[in-house]
């Protein structure tokens, strides 16, 4: 392994390492909030007494985050080995060189209840090589020979089981580590630029940028309706660009805002502030308020269909498949679907 450069890593910083070598942990971005929250809700669910979601967070989370959170927790209590080891959540383990014996890294698992690791995310993606870490900590704080990792994806309502030995993880931990020690690696836009501490100086983006700046034929021609039926190759290439642009733009405009609220003058720019949205969290105590009618005052509501699954569960404790079952035998047509929306997603690695 590497001597030459030593880096600060932590197991969650392993899977975008692997895809770029230069990468480095930022701040938490909007999206990463939104996975601690998440993360809190299902935990309020395993702390209290009746498995409902903590009502603190319940209104900063949506349909879907509630359906998510439901499904993990309906796994976990299938598949966690509850009656024979105590669930720990969110401790820390630390991460031990098999030959030398020093600390690597240390993370903090969401879940483990013996042998196995439960682990919450939203989307799918690869995390193999940060759930390899998590394994090895386990291994050599129990002196396990095999560590079972189950990994949640909320969003999907699926999982993805891995199995590892020792040897097996420490090869996956020991070639990131390599690949972040290599002061000749390259910087690399990938999946993971939105986490990274380097994107406003990587040099990739700048060069989009610049090439941006300077590609004004090509860009005629991706804006000529008459030519990109023929020839759409012009308006997938802008396409790529822009969003590449776009991303670092936005990394920008975090970064001024951030220094603006720290007290620095932008000249051209003024800081302003936009209050949040106003909720209310107490519907019941709203009815009774206001003195509306009651059909008046349900016209003004909007009925969330997890939300009302987690309420029919709460009333025998039913599986999650079976309450959402009933709920739509009930209400039968009376549920609706929005229109759907559409997106371009890049194909391009």
């Amino acid at each position: 392994m590497s001597s030459q450069k030593q880096v600060q890593l932590r197991p969650s910083m392993l899977p975008a390492i692997r895809e770029c070598g230069q990468f480095r942990s930022g701040k938490p971005r909007s999206f990463t909030l939104d996975g601690t929250i998440r993360h809190e809700a299902l935990e309020s669910k395993w702390e209290s007494d009746n498995q409902r979601i903590a009502s603190h967070l319940a209104p900063l989370l949506d349909d879907r985050d509630i359906e998510g959170i439901e499904w993990a927790f309906d796994y976990m209590q299938i598949h966690a080995p509850l009656n024979d080891y105590p669930l720990r959540i969110e401790q820390a383990y630390a991460v031990y060189h098999p030959e030398t014996g020093n600390e690597i890294m240390v993370g903090h698992l969401d879940y483990v209840c013996g042998d196995h690791i439960f682990d919450v995310k939203w989307r799918r993606r690869n995390y193999r090589e940060q759930m390899a870490a998590y394994a090895l900590a386990i291994m050599q704080a129990r002196k396990s020979k095999l560590v079972t990792v189950h990994v949640l994806y909320m969003e999907s309502h699926q999982s993805e089981v891995i199995q590892y030995a020792h040897d097996e993880a420490w090869d996956e931990v020991k070639r990131v580590i390599n690949r972040a020690e290599d002061p000749q690696g390259d910087p690399t836009p990938c999946d993971y630029c939105g986490w990274c501490s380097r994107v406003l100086a990587c040099k990739p983006y700048l060069e989009s940028v610049q090439t941006l700046g300077e590609w004004v034929d090509p860009l005629e021609a991706a804006m000529d309706r008459s030519l990109v039926k023929d020839d759409p190759i012009h308006l997938a290439r802008a396409l790529h660009l822009y969003r590449r642009v776009k991303f670092w733009g936005e990394q920008l405009e975090e970064f001024a805002l951030e220094q603006s609220m720290g007290g620095l003058d932008l000249p051209g720019f003024e800081l302003t502030e936009r209050k949040g949205r106003k909720f209310i969290p107490d519907i019941a105590r709203a009815f009774n308020d206001l003195g509306l009618e009651q059909e008046a005052f349900l016209s003004a509501c909007n009925i969330s269909i997890p939300k009302l699954t987690e309420a029919r569960r709460a009333l025998d404790g039913s599986p999650l498949k079976d309450a959402r079952r009933d709920v739509f035998k009930r209400l039968g047509d009376n549920i609706k679907q929005s229109q759907p929306t559409y997106n371009l997603k890049s194909l391009e690695k």
